[in-house]
């Protein structure tokens, strides 16, 4: 009978070993396969990550080596001071397809460049990083973006300024600080145009911001008066500024700005597109469709509706702010009809 019982107990014992095995392999299978479809939902996730890219807010792209070969064009301005080219490259700037910079000052740096025995912009990559990186910094403090005393900012919120999907316009915004360059010291601006053309190897397309040079003239007197502009003044319809000397030598700044343009764009045979800012306050959205059609992206229409809500309504006439003699009236006229892009305007 104990011979039995022990029998018994041995197979009881085995069963039992056997149930336990089988029990943890099942629990071992079902854990495995848990962790498995957790790797396989991270890995989902990740690749719909970069399928579809996150908000501008949340991501910073960079300028690699193909990021840099997908660039199909470059862009930068000439004019005027107080033209409204700025507004016109923050709102390019937001485009998803173009980074525009504010006032990074390319040719100026090209020239600094050339004479280096170690150039900061070797190829095109270091320059349109550089062009990134301002159009960045300029978001980080908006007293670069603040265009008037009422804190009237360029920033546009809710699209791509310091970002973009798929980069294929890339540049810089310093239209007046260009012509500047190439008035002072032509021979270096043409080297350092005849550079940025070798190391992009793409189009290279200027936009020319043009403006009543009555405004022209007005807005940059109001606003070198006093470093709080206009206001502090208390310049008005009924008290403005009058001082024909000043006005004069600002009117003489402004044409000889635009015979150095006239000259830019013979000698160096730019690619130009003439924007009007009267044109552009009015029909933001039409001005906007024609630099997309011109630099070969799409224009999308939520774009185009966040650009509209940005632009004023109707341009400012600052010219009706300040006291112009005969003289002076006259003097402007007869200078603005040298001129092809100013022979339409008037007082």
């Amino acid at each position: 009978m104990q011979h039995r019982n022990l029998k018994i107990a041995i197979l009881v014992t085995v069963l039992t070993v056997v149930f336990l095995i089988a029990a943890f392999g099942r629990l071992h299978s079902t854990i495995s396969r848990v962790i498995q479809a957790k790797r396989s939902s991270v890995r989902v996730g990740r690749h719909h990550h970069d399928v579809h890219p996150a908000p501008a807010s949340r991501r910073e792209p960079t300028i690699t080596s193909q990021v840099a070969d997908g660039v199909k064009r470059f862009v930068f301005f000439v004019g005027y001071a107080r033209s409204g080219h700025s507004i016109v490259a923050a709102l390019m700037d937001a485009h998803p397809n173009m980074v525009v910079a504010h006032e990074f000052d390319i040719f100026q740096a090209l020239v600094r460049d050339d004479g280096s025995t170690r150039p900061r912009f070797a190829d095109k990559r270091e320059i349109y990083k550089a062009l990134l990186q301002r159009s960045r910094k300029s978001l980080q403090s908006e007293g670069i973006r603040v265009t008037d005393s009422k804190g009237y900012t360029l920033s546009v919120d809710g699209l791509w300024q310091g970002n973009f999907t798929d980069l294929k316009v890339i540049g810089d915004k310093a239209g007046g600080k260009t012509v500047q360059v190439y008035l002072k010291t032509p021979l270096k601006m043409r080297a350092a145009y005849e550079r940025l053309k070798r190391t992009a190897g793409v189009p290279i397309t200027v936009l020319h911001v043009v403006r009543n040079p009555f405004d022209i003239v007005a807005t940059g007197a109001l606003y070198k008066a006093s470093p709080v502009h206009r206001e502090k003044l208390n310049v008005s319809l009924s008290n403005k500024l009058d001082n024909e000397e000043y006005l004069t030598a600002k009117a003489n700044q402004c044409f000889q700005l635009a015979s150095s343009v006239s000259s830019m764009i013979k000698e160096l045979k730019l690619d130009v597109m003439e924007i009007h800012h009267e044109e552009f306050v009015a029909n933001p959205r039409e001005v906007l469709l024609k630099i997309c059609g011109k630099l070969g992206v799409d224009c999308p229409e939520e774009y185009l509706r966040v650009c509209e809500e940005k632009v004023y309504q109707s341009p400012t006439n600052t010219r009706k702010l300040v006291v112009w003699t005969p003289t002076l009236h006259a003097y402007m006229t007869e200078n603005m009809k040298k001129f092809p892009f100013f022979k339409n305007y008037q007082y």
